[in-house]
């Protein structure tokens, strides 16, 4: 890897990275309580989108492209970054991509201006076109606190490429606009999106989802009311009878007389010869 990311370096240098799915979750938890627990999708979206986006940052500094890049202006901090936009290579398609950067809390302190950066990036656009269409560049300087990587980075960059930058940067004026300059095409700069294609593809899920689970909550809810549950059958064991409900005693009559208790004679007075009389007599 060109440099190993500190995320929590990463997300402190772009605190913008938190805004939609902190906004996500928020909503995710307040339709949760309030509306339906479908709404605990839209917390998984904006919190799915995040680590994807982590892991994009992670991803750049291990397989992004290198790029020479420089401080043009303070209050607030811009950066231009050097590219060439040929797929192969073979032809020089040179584009300069000016954008402003929170680069008060990058490794090292606050930059100056002119001073050299690195940064990394992916391509995007169709290589079969002949020139790619974009690209997200990110600081090294804003990923990474190892100060060792960062100089083995900046040192990596080819001398031509520094060369190149100076000389589109000399092209485009000391204060050139914001946007994204194809400098083989001429004319002025092709503005750059407010926030970066992934943020817009973060943003769109959570909406996507959002929404869908809007219209599903009614759905789930009108079925469960519908639908009422049956209440559980008693199990038994399997071969042994269900017990019958006794029957409640009868109530004694109030103008009934109680039937006479029964005498009871004892056995052994029945062996004695007086009783034995009295019984052959009756």
């Amino acid at each position: 890897p060109k440099a190993r990311i500190d995320f929590r370096h990463y997300v402190a240098c772009h605190p913008q990275v938190l805004v939609v799915p902190a906004l996500a979750v928020v909503v995710g938890l307040a339709g949760a309580l309030l509306v339906h627990p479908l709404m605990f999708l839209v917390c998984a979206a904006g919190a799915g989108c995040f680590f994807a986006h982590l892991l994009k940052q992670r991803a750049k500094l291990i397989e992004g492209g290198v790029h020479p890049a420089m401080v043009i202006a303070a209050n607030p901090w811009r950066v231009a970054v050097y590219a060439n936009f040929c797929p192969d290579g073979g032809t020089l398609l040179p584009a300069v991509l000016v954008r402003e950067a929170s680069l008060d809390r990058m490794t090292g302190g606050p930059p100056r201006v002119g001073m050299a950066l690195a940064a990394v990036a992916f391509y995007s656009g169709d290589p079969d076109s002949g020139a790619w269409s974009g690209f997200e560049p990110t600081i090294v300087h804003c990923a990474t606190t190892d100060g060792s990587d960062i100089a083995r980075v900046v040192k990596g960059i080819p001398e031509t490429e520094w060369q190149r930058l100076n000389d589109s940067l000399s092209h485009i004026g000391a204060h050139p606009p914001t946007g994204l300059h194809k400098l083989w095409r001429g004319g002025g700069p092709y503005t750059a999106p407010a926030f970066s294609r992934g943020y817009a593809w973060s943003a769109g899920l959570i909406a996507v989802t959002l929404l869908a689970t809007v219209i599903a909550a009614p759905v789930f809810r009108s079925r469960a009311v519908a639908s009422p549950a049956a209440p559980p059958a008693k199990q038994t064991s399997p071969g042994k009878a269900v017990a019958k409900p006794s029957k409640p005693p009868a109530k004694k009559s109030a103008n009934r007389p109680p039937a006479p208790a029964k005498r009871v004679i004892p056995a052994a007075a029945l062996q004695r010869p007086g009783h034995r009389a009295q019984r052959a007599q009756v």
